[in-house]
This record gives structure tokens, sequence and C-alpha cells, in this order.
């Protein structure tokens, strides 16, 4: 029977790992709905759930201080939470079996990528970055790569790969996730900074993409995109020049079908708009769950109404006239000689 320790310790490692789970999925359906969103409010839903990673990552360190037995089980989770906020990796489904040690789904992973890559089926660079991304994880997990992996890594790793490279293998140490754990200790005020930064690109009357390009060179490269500058630039143009993060407001990116599959059955021929009110979420959303489902909207039948003398007389004369038209007529020729 395990020990009281033993029980608390599969506890907080279970309860971690739904944690961690959770994080890396609100990024697999962010990028499943990339294209549904506007790019300000897809860089901005991406920025929040990489805080709430920064956060987690804070909470786990501390947790895993002086608790051998957990770092053994977690380091892989560390590390993938490090590479994910660095942004280093940025395949979700790479994060995730980086995070669960599974080297096996990985190499399996890398040979679907070389087979898409192979037939066209993904862009060349993003075959790349995943493939980067893949070698570094299995390298950081202990497996042992080929000679050619290691020169295609060694050759096609970007800065904030090998950043994270240098803070993976001080990580056994601890050094790195003092670090680590002080930079997201200082979180809220580094991004106080950072938008101090984006108000002075703002006064000087830079882009949003010059800005991002001078912070990025200054900050390290992905400190920020351009995109996310410009929500800044927004508030700044309105009046408004404060740096504190404000109520989200936006819809939310998940449904429940059954939620939508009752909204149905009460009313079937509810438009997208009355089904995303009703629901509280995007059209967008509704559209893409309505096609999950096979659904065909049909329009409600509408009752007959009731005509209007006028209308009524026009009906009447329309009639006559094609009833007329279509009268044989006895003078033509051609008619004379059919047998009636």
């Amino acid at each position: 029977m395990a020990s009281r320790g033993q029980q608390e310790t599969t506890r907080l490692k279970q309860n971690m790992e739904a944690q961690m789970e959770r994080l890396v999925q609100q990024l697999i359906d962010l990028e499943e709905c990339k294209d549904e969103l506007e790019p300000e409010e897809y860089q901005e839903t991406k920025d929040e759930t990489l805080d709430q990673l920064k956060e987690f990552k804070h909470s786990l360190d501390k947790l895993l201080q002086g608790n051998l037995s957990l770092v053994d089980e977690l380091n892989g989770m560390q590390l993938a939470i490090q590479a994910a906020i660095s942004n280093a990796f940025k395949t979700p489904e790479v994060i995730r079996l980086f995070a669960k040690k599974q080297p096996d789904q990985l190499r399996q992973k890398l040979s679907e990528i070389q087979r898409d890559a192979k037939i066209g089926k993904i862009p060349a660079d993003q075959a790349k970055q995943q493939t980067v991304e893949i070698l570094t994880a299995l390298k950081n997990l202990g497996e042992e790569l080929t000679s050619d992996e290691s020169f295609y890594l060694q050759s096609n790793s970007s800065a904030s790969m090998k950043q994270f490279e240098e803070v993976a293998m001080t990580m056994g140490g601890g050094a790195a996730l003092k670090v680590a754990g002080n930079q997201v200790q200082q979180m809220p005020m580094n991004k106080i900074e950072l938008r101090v930064l984006i108000r002075y690109c703002w006064k000087r009357g830079l882009s949003t993409r010059k800005a991002a390009e001078e912070i990025c060179a200054a900050e390290g490269e992905g400190t920020i995109a351009y995109a996310a500058i410009s929500k800044w630039y927004k508030r700044f143009d309105s009046g408004d020049m404060t740096l504190e993060d404000k109520p989200r407001s936006g819809r939310s990116l998940k449904l429940d079908d059954g939620d939508l599959q009752t909204g149905l059955n009460i009313a079937p021929s509810s438009s997208t708009r009355e089904l995303a009110d009703e629901l509280g979420v995007g059209k967008s959303t509704i559209h893409r769950h309505l096609r999950q489902l096979d659904f065909v909207h049909k329009k409600p039948r509408q009752d007959p109404h009731e005509l209007t003398e006028a209308q009524a007389n026009r009906r009447v004369d329309i009639h006559t006239h094609t009833h007329t038209h279509t009268r044989l007529d006895h003078n033509c020729p051609t008619n004379k000689n059919m047998k009636l």
C-alpha cells in the first residue's frame, strides 16, 4: 500500500499534468481557430495563454523546490513550458509531447512532418520550425540524435532556440530555474515596462511594425508582435494613456455541442447570429460547430397572407389573359385541319 507521502506526490503530479494539458489545449484550440480570428484578437489571446503558462511555471518551480521525486517526474514539463514562454517552441502538439516525455510519439510526429513536407502539404518554413522543435525536445529528453539530425539542428536553430538550449543545459543544476522563476515573479512589472516602451514608440510616431522591430532588437527576438503593439496604439490614439489590463469582453472560442443542440431543438430556425447571441460565442464558432453536426438550416414555413382586393383582381386578369391565348383559334389554317 502506498504511503501517505507517495499518495500526495501522485496527486500533485496529476494536478500539474491536468493544468498543463488544459493550457496546451488552449493553444491548440487557438491555432485551429486562427483563420476565424482577427490578427489582433489572435495575438492577444495567445499572449494571455502564454502569461498563464508563465504563472503556472512559477507555481511549478516553487512546488519542485526540495522535492526531488517530483523534479524527476516533471522536469520534462518544466523544459516544455520554458520552451513555450521563450518563444522557442511554437507548435502546441510538440510542446504537449515534450511535457509528457514521449520520445516515441515525437519521432512519429517527425516522420509525419517529413512526409507532409515532401508532398507539399505544409510549407517548408513550417516543416523546418517543427523539425527543429522535435529534435530539440528529443535531445533534452536524453534521446540520441543521428549525426545528420545533430547537424540539421545546429544549422537551423533560431536565436530563441539557442537561448533556450543554454537555459535547458543548466536547468538540472537549478541556476536557470532560479533565473526563470525570478523572471516570472517580475512578470507584471515586465509587462508594464514593455508597455512603457510601446507608448514611447507611439510618441515618437513609429509604425507598429517599426516599434516591434526596435523593441525586439533591444529585448530579444519574439518579445512582442506588431499586432499586439497595434492594440496599444489604438488605446493611446483614443487618449487613454493607462497601461493596466482591462477586463476582456470578447466572446468565447469554446462551445458545448450539447448546448448548441438544445438551442436548435428549441428554435430550429434560429439564425447563426441569434444562436451566437444566445450562447455567448462568435458567429464563426456557431458556423464551425454546425458543420461538425452536419446541420442543414431550413427556413421556417410561412403562412400565406390574405390577398387584398386589388391583388385578387390582378390574379383574375392574369388567369383570363393566359386562358384566352391558349384556346384554339379556329381561324388558324393549321387548326382547321385538326380533328376535335
